[in-house]
């Protein structure tokens, strides 16, 4: 993963017991890895209080070039909208079997 982007993935979980806790992180990179791959570089993943999700790069050092910088804003952008996306519609669904 030399010279690669690491990106952290805050999930937003809100206060979900251990199991909702699995089955959201589950959904959620499950879903991000849909249209994302290794050649992009690596995602960690982090559940945190709170409904807030959030997509960083957090070694944007690596990125350099002018080109690079534009595709990697595009790419965060879209995943942070893929997951916001993803985490609503799975809220959605727990209300309704509630």
């Amino acid at each position: 993963m030399k010279n690669k982007p690491i990106y952290v993935a805050y999930i937003g979980v809100g206060d979900s017991d251990q199991h909702e806790l699995e089955n959201v992180m589950k959904s959620a990179y499950e879903s991000l890895n849909s249209i994302f791959n290794d050649k992009d570089g690596e995602v960690i993943f982090i559940p945190i209080r709170g409904t807030d999700s959030r997509f960083e790069c957090i070694n944007p050092k690596y990125i350099t070039e002018d080109e690079l910088i534009r595709k990697n804003r595009l790419l965060i952008d879209e995943l942070h909208e893929h997951l916001d996306s993803h985490l609503k519609q799975l809220t959605k669904d727990d209300k309704k079997v509630e």
